[in-house]
């Protein structure tokens, strides 16, 4: 967090020695791992800016002319510090992904208005949003504009709830090996147990008006509104545990051994007890999963 945040500073600091002081206030979002604080060692760039709508056109060109400068320079000042630039290009440097508050609201509209499968992938990443730098007022008119949007395009959500309906997370009521036929000596946990955990959660949340923060505080905000009842909210948390703690692990494991990085994880390289806990969490997310599903009136 102090990291990224301080590469922030440093790109502000570098574009105010160009350009002078911010025409407009703004906010910086993360995406991704890093808007779920899931950041294991380091990954690749991915987050984008919000700027205050400016008053008139000249204006306007102004702004856009200036954070796009910011954006680049981010991404400059991230890079340098060890996260590489995103292969799919979600970064605060690509005109997609900075805008007015109201440029924002359109943007939400086009993916509501055609909620294809790759706008959908883009809506998922997004709905992992933070605010991490800038002015709280920005990111609070923010957050209300993805509300408003989301809430009159209820197509966006429906079509991100049919396909968790469409692909349901794996039954592990037999012996694991006897389970994952497509990879019977392991697990893509990140593919299998995480996505599908965070997409069920963040389609859940958005659809009772949570927006931004981690999974830990969209599951805090579900519980406080009654979405969620106690015993499931801790049985949430211990699964999101259990599916996190084997990832680090795996991952730490094959950064000591000089290997590339991925999410498949090989059920010889897990103990017997964190097996079976990996059993009952992936019970308890394709139970999150089939409420997240039938909030949309879709039967599982």
């Amino acid at each position: 967090e102090r990291l990224v945040r301080r590469c922030v500073e440093m790109a502000e600091t570098e574009v105010v020695t160009k350009h002078g002081p911010p025409p407009v206030r703004y906010a910086f979002f993360l995406m991704g791992s890093g808007g779920r604080a899931e950041q294991f060692m380091l990954t690749d760039q991915d987050h984008f800016l919000v700027f205050e709508d400016p008053e008139s056109d000249e204006d306007r060109e102004k702004a856009e002319s200036y954070f796009r400068a910011l954006g680049h320079e981010i991404v400059y000042w991230l890079e340098r510090a060890g996260y590489k630039r995103c292969d799919g290009n979600m970064m605060a440097s690509e005109g997609a992904w900075r805008g007015s508050t109201s440029q924002w609201g359109d943007r939400l509209r086009t993916w509501g208005l055609r909620a294809t499968n790759q706008n959908i992938l883009l809506g998922h990443n997004f709905l992992a949003f933070r605010f991490l730098y800038g002015d709280q007022s920005v990111r609070d008119t923010f957050v209300e504009t993805v509300h408003t949007q989301l809430e009159s395009s209820t197509i966006f959500l429906y079509r991100a709830a049919e396909q968790e309906k469409n692909a349901p997370i794996p039954m592990l009521d037999h012996p694991v090996r006897a389970i994952f036929r497509l990879k019977k000596e392991g697990i893509d946990i990140k593919k299998h147990a995480l996505f599908p955990f965070h997409h069920s959660l963040q389609i859940l949340a958005a659809k009772h008006g949570i927006f931004g923060g981690t999974p830990l505080e969209k599951i805090d905000a579900l519980q406080e509104i009654s979405v969620i009842d106690e015993a499931f909210a801790d049985d949430l948390r211990f699964a999101y545990e259990v599916a996190l703690k084997i990832r680090v692990e795996q991952s730490w494991s094959r950064y000591e051994r000089g290997e590339g990085s991925t999410s498949e994880t090989k059920f010889s390289q897990i103990k017997s007890r964190d097996k079976e806990e990996l059993m009952q969490a992936m019970k308890i997310f394709r139970s999150l999963q089939s409420q997240a599903v039938s909030a949309f009136g879709l039967r599982t």
